[in-house]
């Protein structure tokens, strides 16, 4: 039962789960109108609350906003702690229910597959930190160079044990050639002491760097914690400024809570680094056109 909340939080999948709860509880309310079904409700706002919380979905400002004042006017009518009457306990809850589809609406292009276009050339470039390069163990091969062994492309792992935005820049220089580049950064960032607006400047001026090459480049998102929504928001803010294409976290989710497949419930093990390969290779095979499926250089020994 942890192993499976812990996945249901980190891939923010919770959210799916708050959107429905919360409508449920409008429902809720407009079947019964005793105390029972009074209590029902509100204990479903709470967990609703607590899901949406859990999941570290970084839901815009302004629209968290909306959510909050419509919420408190909507429980002021049902429970009598505001002036209510038909008219009004039925739009706030009209009001409600609009509100929560307007967040899934939001959130949703978020967790769809990334659209991106590649001709299947050239070199696939990873710049990351200890996920991708690996924590130094001789028998553990990272998912890069597992992918390269898989699919038979060239891959040149350029990720650095805890490197941050800032430090990956340094990185750069390894980018000398056409191909795809895959960006796996920020958790150093998040954990490392680095504030938001640090992290914002530094990613802006990494994945700019990055643009300047000319390759295609995509960025697996960040699972977070709840502490680390503000680190989520700005990767998507500045992924959407600069138009970079990211990977939604369920994916990485999904590998890290696979039985065996972290050391430390972060780093990959050797079978979590192989259900990485398979996962961005899958991703990987998905962007590039069926008329250049076989044209792709395989990779050098």
């Amino acid at each position: 039962m942890t192993h499976w909340l812990l996945f249901h939080l980190a891939s923010g999948d919770a959210l799916w789960s708050a959107a429905a709860l919360m409508a449920l509880a409008v429902m809720v309310f407009i079947w019964s109108k005793g105390h029972w079904g009074r209590t029902i409700g509100i204990a479903l706002v709470v967990i609703a609350s607590l899901a949406w919380w859990g999941s570290g979905t970084p839901t815009p400002t302004a629209l968290l906003l909306v959510a909050i004042v419509v919420l408190i006017a909507w429980l002021g009518v049902e429970l009598k702690l505001l002036p209510d009457g038909k008219s009004a306990t039925a739009l706030c809850r009209v009001a409600m229910l609009i509100v929560v589809g307007m967040v899934v609406v939001v959130e949703l292009p978020w967790h769809l597959a990334p659209s991106l276009t590649w001709n299947g050339m050239g070199t696939i470039y990873v710049v990351g930190d200890s996920v991708s390069a690996g924590l130094g163990h001789p028998e553990i091969l990272p998912w890069p160079q597992v992918l390269a062994q898989i699919r038979g492309l060239q891959v040149r792992n350029l990720a650095i044990a805890g490197a941050t935005a800032k430090s990956a820049f340094r990185e750069l220089g390894g980018i000398d050639g056409q191909g795809l580049v895959i960006v796996e950064i920020g958790g150093n960032d998040m954990f490392g002491g680095s504030t938001p607006e640090q992290f914002a400047e530094d990613l802006e001026r990494l994945l700019t760097e990055v643009l300047r090459t000319g390759n295609p480049v995509v960025m697996l998102e960040l699972p977070v914690w709840p502490g680390g929504r503000p680190y989520a928001r700005v990767q998507r803010q500045v992924a959407s400024r600069l138009r970079v294409a990211m990977i939604p976290k369920r994916g990485w989710a999904v590998v890290a809570s696979g039985e065996g497949h972290t050391l430390d419930n972060v780093h990959l093990s050797g079978e979590g680094h192989k259900a990485m390969a398979a996962f961005v290779g899958q991703q990987i095979s998905a962007w590039i056109a069926p008329d250049q499926q076989n044209t792709s250089r395989p990779a050098q020994p």
